[in-house]
């Protein structure tokens, strides 16, 4: 404290702080400097953002420029925003020299913090509202092109009303057939339906053996035509046992 000439005003200032602020301060050092983090939120019902300024008060504070860090404890703000707010507090150190001003510069900070959680909300309900918007706008395309499908349609759309009717149609329709089918058969004795089957097979046989017959013959008249030749005797005027083979030397062919 000796080497500190402000040390007493240090610590006033740092007290009138801690009144107004109560837990936000917390001194993490008392000597030979004052060394203590100030805890910043928005005043929104839910913030999103939050800040710490450390600040390290020098021998030569308030002649001298307090000796702070500003930390985005949420890394929501960009670096350049950081940046310029701390270019505005350099400015305002400047005017203020010689004076206390770790409460203006935390005023700076929380309006600071203020001003970006605003601007998140608003990007928040833009874009919530773009997304609405654009819903809406497809819900209305749809609703568009299905008013155009029912106006222009030319067949009947299915439903469970009209399925059910159908269905109940259709089934009816094809348990009648099957009645029909099963009527018939219940017509007929046991022997009718023997006899009917067998008169089936039957003609199912006799058509393979005329097929087969017919096979048979033909390919056996073909083996027969190849081996006899078919003479008709009653072609000739003539007693065939008067017919003299031997007058075959005396015929001239020219006279044929």
């Amino acid at each position: 404290m000796m080497n500190n000439p402000n040390y007493d005003s240090h610590k006033d200032e740092l007290e009138l702080l801690q009144n107004i602020l109560f837990e936000q301060i917390t001194v993490t050092e008392d000597s030979p400097n004052y060394i203590f983090d100030i805890e910043i939120k928005s005043d929104a019902e839910n913030p999103k953002l939050e800040m710490t300024i450390n600040i390290n008060l020098p021998n030569e504070y308030p002649n001298a420029y307090p000796i702070y860090e500003i930390v985005d404890k949420s890394s929501i703000i960009p670096s350049l925003k950081i940046k310029s707010l701390n270019e505005k507090i350099k400015e305002f150190s400047d005017e203020n020299l010689g004076f206390p001003m770790i409460y203006q510069i935390y005023e700076l900070v929380k309006d600071f913090v203020n001003e970006q959680e605003e601007i998140l909300n608003n990007e928040s309900i833009s874009r919530l509202t773009l997304e609405e918007d654009a819903k809406k706008s497809y819900n209305n395309k749809i609703k568009s092109l299905d008013k155009e499908l029912i106006e222009t349609k030319t067949f009947t759309p299915v439903t469970k009303d009209n399925f059910e009717l159908w269905f109940k149609k259709f089934y009816a329709e094809r348990q009648k057939g099957k009645g029909k089918n099963v009527e018939m058969e219940q017509r007929m004795t046991g022997r009718e339906y023997f006899m009917n089957l067998k008169n089936i097979k039957s003609e199912e046989n006799d058509d393979e053996e005329d097929d087969e017959g017919v096979a048979e013959s033909s390919s056996t008249n073909v083996a027969e035509d190849k081996k006899t030749i078919c003479f008709d005797a009653g072609a000739f005027e003539e007693d065939i046992d008067d017919f003299d083979f031997d007058m075959e030397d005396e015929i001239d062919v020219d006279d044929i």
